[in-house]
């Protein structure tokens, strides 16, 4: 992460689409920053592993962790950073048991 904590991170990335919309005229940046846009809701998949059942083993797993990134009306000029996590239990045919 060349010292760079997450938020950090997600916020270059935040900017990057900021701009984009700006760039292809969906928004002004007045109406980014006082947020009288539309919703924008940015996932990024960081992992998405899917582990077999071990042998002698019933069950595996199918895990997905992704990054999040929120405008909400609420919290007006401001943008939100989460991580999602899931962790599904799968059986040896890859379905959940």
């Amino acid at each position: 992460m060349n010292g760079e904590t997450l938020i950090e991170r997600a916020s270059r990335h935040s900017c990057r689409l900021i701009d984009a919309l700006i760039t292809a005229g969906k928004a002004t940046r007045e109406e980014v920053v006082t947020n009288q846009f539309q919703k924008f809701l940015d996932e990024k998949v960081l992992t998405d592993r899917t582990k077999p059942p071990e042998r002698g083993s019933s069950f595996g797993t199918h895990t997905i962790v992704s990054r999040n990134t929120s405008n909400v009306s609420t919290h007006s000029g401001n943008t939100l950073y989460g991580c999602t996590y899931w962790i599904d239990v799968i059986g040896k045919d890859g379905k959940p048991p």
